[in-house]
């Protein structure tokens, strides 16, 4: 019954710890070099894959189940 309440406490004081210690940017302006990606460019190749691959498998699964059920 405590129990999300301690891993809530526990993660508020590693975000804290982080928030505390973490070494901040240098200088006043920061400059970052911008691309324009697409959606299917910014994920990885094996996380489309699997994506993919359990659509296509959840797919078969439901037309065998609909092919096989009886009335």
């Amino acid at each position: 019954m405590m129990l999300p309440l301690a891993f809530g406490i526990a993660h508020s004081g590693v975000i804290l710890v982080g928030e505390l210690t973490w070494p901040r940017p240098g200088g006043m302006v920061r400059r970052a070099r911008l691309a324009h990606r697409g959606l299917l460019q910014a994920i990885p190749v094996w996380l489309l894959r699997t994506a993919i691959g359990t659509l296509v498998t959840g797919i078969v699964v439901i037309a065998v189940g609909a092919v096989t059920a009886d009335r």
